[in-house]
C-alpha cells in the first residue's frame, strides 16, 4: 500500500477477535492505524489480543455487546480516552444464526436489527458538543 496511509487514525472493528474483522483490522494496521476491536465475552477478546499480538500489531481490545447501548456508550468513552477519537469504524460485529429467518424469535430478530443501529446512532449529540472531522461521518445516523 505504498499511497495508502492511515498513519495516527484510529479504527474500531466490531467483533475483530477472528475472522473477516480480524482480516479487515490487520489490512489498517498495516497501513499504520490504530486498531482497537470488541468482543462479548473476554475470552475472545483475549484470543484477539494473541492473534494480533502473534501478528506484530499494538491492538486495544474491549468487552462490549453492541446491542446493548449503555456498554457501547461506555466502550467508545473508553477508546477516546485511552486511545484517542475514533477516525475509521467498520461495524463488522454480527450474530450468527445457522437458522431461516423466519424461525427465529422476534427477541432476537430485534436484537439482529439493533446490532448495527447501536455503533452507528450511539452519539448524535457530537454536533451539539463539537465539531466533528469529515472522515468521522460514519459515527452518525445521516
Amino acid at each position: 500500500m505504498v499511497n495508502f496511509s492511515l498513519e495516527g487514525k484510529v479504527a474500531l472493528v466490531t467483533g475483530a477477535s477472528y475472522g473477516i474483522g480480524f482480516a479487515l483490522a490487520t489490512a489498517y494496521a498495516q497501513a499504520g492505524a490504530k486498531i482497537v476491536f470488541n468482543d462479548i465475552k473476554q475470552e475472545l477478546v483475549d484470543k484477539g489480543l494473541a492473534a494480533y499480538k502473534a501478528e506484530g500489531i499494538d491492538a486495544k481490545g474491549y468487552v462490549c455487546d453492541v446491542t446493548n447501548e449503555e456498554q457501547v456508550n461506555a466502550m467508545v468513552a473508553q477508546i477516546e480516552k485511552e486511545v484517542g477519537v475514533i477516525d475509521i469504524l467498520v461495524n463488522n460485529a454480527g450474530i450468527i444464526k445457522r437458522i431461516p429467518m423466519h424461525e427465529i424469535p422476534s427477541g432476537d430478530r430485534r436484537r439482529l436489527e439493533r446490532s448495527v443501529y447501536r455503533i452507528q446512532g450511539c452519539y448524535p449529540f457530537y454536533d451539539k458538543e463539537r465539531s466533528r472531522q469529515d472522515y468521522q461521518h460514519l459515527l452518525y445516523d445521516e
